[in-house]
């Protein structure tokens, strides 16, 4: 009796601590994780997340906005197209990369030897459902929404940004000018190994009424 119940419990031990971490045992974001962009994956934004509590304010190094301008008001017909220059963390040798062996790479299924094998897929099939690592820029634009609790976050490895209808929704209900700050790092596998850097002095923009 034991040996049938002893899989179930095991399943739910492992069911509860996921359901209050994430794959990086960390307590999940009440804000939930950003919009991605380009090649951004969930492991690249654990990375930025945690190199935000070192970043350095530093206009030669930081990102450049273009679009929005300061004080720019955008109309309220189409959600707009947002452009930076990228900044340091863009030299000739930042071109983003991404595995070939990792592509392409597939998973040959092993006959099972033992009655607890199920429980070493688990954690087998949740390693080999993350996306291939990165190496190049990568670009975390927060959104400060007036009347808005959480910000609207997006991580990029993109120079741009087309709003997407449920941000631009969020910036039409803003109860005040929104405002931009763009953190930005070079990362090599994931890991970063250059900056982060962020503008001394943050966008803003509004939306027509």
């Amino acid at each position: 009796m034991l040996l049938r119940t002893l899989p179930a419990l095991l399943a739910a031990s492992f069911l509860a601590a996921t359901a209050s971490c994430d794959d990086h045992g960390t307590t999940t974001d009440p804000c939930g994780e950003p919009e991605y962009g380009g090649a951004a994956t969930d492991e690249a934004f654990t990375s930025i997340v945690d190199g935000e509590k070192r970043v350095s304010a530093d206009d030669t190094k930081s990102v450049a906005i273009t679009v929005p301008t300061q004080s720019q008001v955008f109309q309220r017909s189409a959600p707009p197209l947002l452009r930076w220059m990228p900044g340091s963390v863009s030299s000739s040798m930042s071109r983003l990369h991404v595995p070939a062996s990792r592509r392409f790479a597939t998973r040959v299924p092993t006959r099972e030897k033992s009655p607890f094998a199920w429980v070493a897929r688990l954690f087998e099939s949740e390693a080999w459902a993350h996306e291939p690592p990165i190496t190049g820029p990568l670009f975390y634009l927060h959104f400060t929404v007036p009347g808005r609790a959480c910000e609207v976050r997006v991580l990029t490895t993109m120079t741009s940004y087309q709003v997407s209808t449920a941000a631009f929704d969020a910036f039409k209900a803003a109860t005040g000018p929104i405002t931009l700050s763009i953190t930005s790092a070079y990362v090599r596998e994931n890991r970063i190994t250059e900056g982060p850097y962020k503008p001394t002095a943050a966008r803003t923009f509004t939306v027509a009424p």
